[in-house]
């Protein structure tokens, strides 16, 4: 059996697409544990500026 992994960054820029991100960490998973062949993955969200924030940046996901 092969493994491939991948990290995928995902930038939103409007108020209403943050909102769409944000609902779609809880949401999302309905969908994406049904694709074939995933054995696992991790939603995340990304902190502000540069370094270590504990505040989060509401326009940066990413999908490992």
């Amino acid at each position: 059996m092969q493994c491939i992994s991948t990290l995928t960054l995902f930038r939103f820029n409007t108020f209403s697409n943050k909102i769409w991100a944000f609902f779609q960490m809880q949401f999302a998973h309905a969908h994406i544990s049904k694709t074939k062949g995933l054995n696992f993955y991790k939603l995340m969200g990304s902190g502000k500026n540069l370094g270590f924030n504990p505040f989060p940046d509401w326009g940066v996901y990413a999908l490992l």
